[in-house]
């Protein structure tokens, strides 16, 4: 059997027109639910001073006179046990139910929380797509690891576009970088920045040591060491199909290519020195 009992609560609290809850000045008093121990016996009974149900608030136990459990004998409500529970919660927790708010209850099973994926982003910048960086990118120089000063050395590079696979805030993305400028550092001192990746002479249709588009006249017997640094534009495609264009570029740096420069005269022998090198001039 239960019925509301009386719990104080020290402090000064202002309530609205709330049944459960009374303030003297002095503290509160909260209606909090306990437990009697035991049942009636079977010589009590209610005075039924109440209407409507078998039980109600101004109504109040009757001894009738019966004997050996708790209630019978004493004339008034049996001895109860608080309710640990509700006496450890907080003040706000006796007064109110806990409001437990979902983003998405289910039907039909009591509802419950669900947790809804964060939708995936509607722009990047570089900085989002950085753990999905562009491939590496490599040099070459002709005609090799050595050149001729006053002469034409031609470098190329095998940068392309190309695609990488990755997520974002848990999303599946596609990121394309398509290489735009090539910034050419020629190891002494010398810069150029041109549109195209270059070509092998042979590629091209053309004689070693001449010019192209990407080559360099070296004016000093030393040694040098060239670099290219492709710059990348990339566009990021979501599981739909959609493309968002990725705000900023990505620079990637090529390992250098250590160059040999030597000078070359002109003179007139007979036959192939590297044959008869016991040749006159060889």
């Amino acid at each position: 059997m239960t019925q509301v009992g009386v719990a104080p609560v020290a402090g000064d609290f202002t309530f609205d027109d709330d049944p459960g809850v009374s303030n003297d000045g002095s503290g509160v008093s909260v209606n909090v639910e306990e437990t009697y121990v035991g049942e009636p016996g079977p010589s009590d009974s209610y005075d039924g001073g109440g209407s409507g149900d078998d039980y109600s608030p101004d109504d109040s136990w009757v001894d009738g006179g019966g004997s050996g459990d708790d209630t019978s004998g004493g004339g008034g409500p049996p001895p109860f046990i608080p309710n640990a529970n509700a006496l450890a919660s907080p003040v706000s927790s006796l007064v109110a139910p806990a409001t437990v708010q979902c983003r998405e209850c289910g039907g039909g099973g009591g509802g419950g929380t669900t947790t809804t994926a964060p939708r995936p982003p509607t722009s990047f910048t570089i900085s989002d797509v950085l753990t999905l960086a562009p491939a590496s990118v490599t040099l070459t120089a002709e005609p090799s690891t050595w050149s001729i000063v006053g002469t034409h050395t031609n470098f190329y590079t095998a940068a392309a576009q190309h695609t990488a696979a990755g997520s974002v805030l848990g999303h599946p993305i596609t990121v394309t970088f398509t290489p735009t400028t090539y910034r050419w550092d020629y190891g002494d001192g010398t810069m150029q920045e041109t549109t195209t990746a270059g070509s092998p002479w042979q590629a091209l249709g053309q004689e070693d040591f001449t010019a192209t588009e990407t080559s360099h006249v070296y004016t000093e017997k030393t040694t040098v060491q060239a670099s290219v640094t492709v710059v990348y534009t990339a566009v990021v495609t979501l599981a739909n199909g959609t493309n968002i264009p990725v705000t900023g570029t990505l620079n990637r740096a090529s390992t250098t290519v250590t160059l040999e420069l030597f000078t070359a005269d002109t003179v007139i022998t007979v036959g192939d020195c590297n044959e008869h090198p016991q040749q006159p001039r060889c």
